[in-house]
């Protein structure tokens, strides 16, 4: 007996989200003594939901699952989780429903964006809940889809390459959940190190658990508005360098490391590239913020350096108002928000896997222009790239290109006073789960509570596009793959 692959997945998300609303609410209410009745609806309405969606699931023996069905479950599960989530900021807050949605998604897709003030002033139970989001939605919610769900093994590995962004040729179905089942493992264990090593830096136990949900994730929620620059802390920066660095490597490999397989994790081609570009990033910002903007040289290093990677791995946190560095490093980090971290990790972005290969794909086609006869092979990492995989990615590049211009027109219609850097940084920043700006208007120091509520919902869409790779979310609006998708 098969389960419908639709209702299952949406009954456990929204069990899983009240578990987390439950959680979130004894704590401020045990150890902060904050109301608890405010959260009831939060729990209750998911929990109900849960419930009807697994006694409505009814019985099925269709064997084969559609690429249609996988879209759909993906897209949905996160558009409902992105609802969902947005309740405890409706009840709690009495906020609009737009900066519900959009700290909600946000915090879902590690983007990290805010249209809150004065963070300080939140309930614990609250901050908390927009840390552990981000948490949740780092590795997605297919790692837990796949622990409860059925036998729809092929299923499952789809819909892990949905949500993860993995190389399809590195995920096998057979070693699937046992590298899933790893991956949580990892992903537990480094938040709990991330959180011990803050407590030992002199942070609260609250702060330390709940910066540790946001960088093992590349999230960047803080409980600060200052964000990591209210600690001052060089120690503290660098304990995030290194858990922000780890989030955002494929996790994959990162198993690797703790098997005998470790060294490949030196020899694939993505890592390394990624290494280089943010050293040799970091060495050009210092560069330039030195000595226009810090007198001192190892001053400048420290803040390019935490910028880079923060950026770099897409998670957004801030030591320093980089929006008022100069408009060469500005433009540095608006392309590292572009490209973002590594495939199969929690980092968001284009990712540089695919940077590498659309550079091999353009140089040899440069090449074939030129030397006609030659026939090339393409091949990254060992994995045969042929012409489907290379149209597929372009195809993909393009389609990235033009939700860009698009959604630039459309933010410029509805705000027509903004500026164009302004624009583009919100756009770049929201579909490759950055968060902050680079501009005095939505940079580290300012929040997106001045958008009206349509560029936060289009904002809010963007942040899902980017987490699922655009088409999850796109198909959903399409008429035509309703009727000829399969």
């Amino acid at each position: 007996m098969k389960v419908m692959p639709l209702v299952i997945p949406l009954a456990i998300n929204f069990l899983l989200l009240s578990l987390c609303f439950w959680v979130c609410a004894y704590l401020g209410f045990f150890c902060y003594k904050e109301p608890l009745l405010p959260w009831i609806p939060a729990i209750t309405i998911p929990l109900l939901l849960s419930l009807i969606f697994y006694f409505c699931k009814g019985k099925q023996k269709k064997l084969y699952i559609s690429q249609r069905e996988i879209l759909l479950t993906t897209g949905l599960s996160w558009l409902s989780a992105g609802i969902i989530g947005s309740l405890p900021y409706w009840i709690l807050l009495h906020c609009k429903f737009s900066v519900g949605l959009f700290e909600s998604i946000s915090g879902l897709t590690t983007t990290g964006a805010t249209a809150l003030l004065n963070l300080e002033c939140l309930p614990k139970g609250l901050l908390l809940w927009r840390s552990v989001s981000q948490w949740l939605g780092g590795l997605g919610f297919v790692v837990f889809f796949v622990t409860f769900l059925g036998t729809h093994g092929n299923f499952q590995k789809q819909l892990y390459l949905q949500e993860s962004t993995s190389v399809e040729e590195s995920v096998s179905l057979f070693r699937m959940r046992k590298n899933i089942s790893y991956s949580l493992l990892i992903y537990i264990c480094l938040t709990i190190m991330c959180a011990l090593s803050l407590f030992h830096c002199n942070m609260s136990l609250f702060d330390a658990i709940c910066h540790a949900l946001t960088t093992v994730s590349t999230g960047g929620f803080s409980t600060y508005s200052a964000g990591i620059h209210h600690f001052n802390s060089l120690k503290i920066e660098r304990i995030l360098i290194i858990f922000m660095l780890l989030g955002s490597i494929n996790f994959v490999f990162l198993i690797q490391i703790f098997t005998r397989h470790g060294p490949r994790l030196v020899k694939n081609s993505e890592f390394r590239t990624y290494i280089a570009i943010i050293l040799v990033v970091t060495l050009v910002c210092t560069r330039v913020l030195y000595p226009k903007v810090y007198p001192s040289l190892p001053e400048a290093g420290r803040h390019a350096l935490f910028q880079v990677v923060s950026i770099g791995t897409t998670t957004g946190f801030h030591s320093v108002n980089f929006a008022d560095w100069p408009n060469i490093a500005v433009l540095i980090l608006l392309l590292l928000m572009f490209i973002g971290g590594c495939t199969g990790s929690t980092a968001g972005g284009f990712k540089v896997f695919r940077m590498v290969a659309l550079c091999k794909i353009l140089l040899a086609h440069l090449e074939k222009i030129f030397r006609s006869n030659i026939v090339r092979i393409l091949k990254i990492d060992g994995v045969l790239w042929n012409e489907r995989k290379q149209l597929d990615l372009l195809y993909f590049f393009a389609l990235n290109l033009l939700v860009i211009f698009i959604s630039v027109i459309f933010l410029q219609i509805l705000i027509p006073s903004i500026d164009f850097l302004t624009n583009v940084s919100a756009i770049v920043a929201s579909l490759s789960n950055i968060g902050p700006g680079l501009t005095s208007l939505i940079g580290p120091n300012a929040t997106f509570l001045s958008f009206p509520s349509s560029a936060k919902i289009l904002l809010s869409a963007l942040m899902l596009l980017g987490r699922l790779e655009i088409y999850a979310i796109l198909v959903l609006l399409t008429p035509r793959f309703w009727k000829r998708f399969d």
